[in-house]
């Protein structure tokens, strides 16, 4: 495989007009040896993982957001609202207490990253809360999401890469009015 290959392979949901990332790719080209299995990695977290991908995306937006990364920002913004986040329930990820207007599940979500972020693990509390709603494959899958958005968000930010002009042009700049960014759980009840 090359990393045009992994380009043309790019894990882009069915039906969102999202273009490849053709920055990254290419500067990860110049490290192929170690560009090739990040990029396996990464299409494994996004397509073969135990977390619900609303869930996946809610904490990609916040590693983006807090490491003030642009690139994965503006597309993940896009594959979160495909994943069915609403354009609040972005917003609020993006917020520093944003969390605490959120259902119990994002709520936690976003704390736990924000541990991560923060202290290098989730607090004991945390997980025990995070079991409510996931097994520890699942919280393991977490923890690496985030650390794998961390670095992405190094490289980006130390190489200045800039989104794609298609992806800021896709790339609502505020929530719609009205929107609502509870969330349903298994029975369809709001949490909120």
């Amino acid at each position: 495989m090359t990393m045009q290959s992994a380009l043309d392979e790019y894990p882009v949901p069915p039906g969102v007009e999202l273009p490849k990332p053709q920055a990254l790719m290419s500067l990860l080209s110049q490290v192929e040896l170690i560009g090739l299995p990040w990029t396996d990695f990464a299409r494994a977290l996004v397509t073969k993982g135990k977390l619900p991908s609303s869930w996946r995306e809610l904490v990609i937006l916040r590693v983006a957001w807090r490491r003030r990364c642009p690139y994965a920002l503006q597309a993940h913004r896009i594959v979160g609202r495909h994943y069915g986040l609403s354009e609040e329930r972005i917003a609020l990820a993006m917020e520093e207490d944003g969390h605490l207007v959120m259902s119990p599940i994002d709520r936690v979500l976003i704390l736990a990253t924000d541990e991560l972020l923060e202290e290098g693990r989730i607090a004991a509390s945390t997980k025990v809360a995070l079991q409510g709603f996931l097994d520890d494959g699942a919280i393991i899958e977490l923890t690496m999401l985030a650390g794998q958005y961390v670095l992405l968000g190094m490289v980006c930010e130390t190489f200045q890469l800039v989104p794609e002009p298609a992806l800021v042009r896709a790339t609502p700049t505020r929530p719609a009015a009205g929107s609502d960014c509870r969330r349903e759980d298994s029975a369809g009840a709001l949490d909120g």
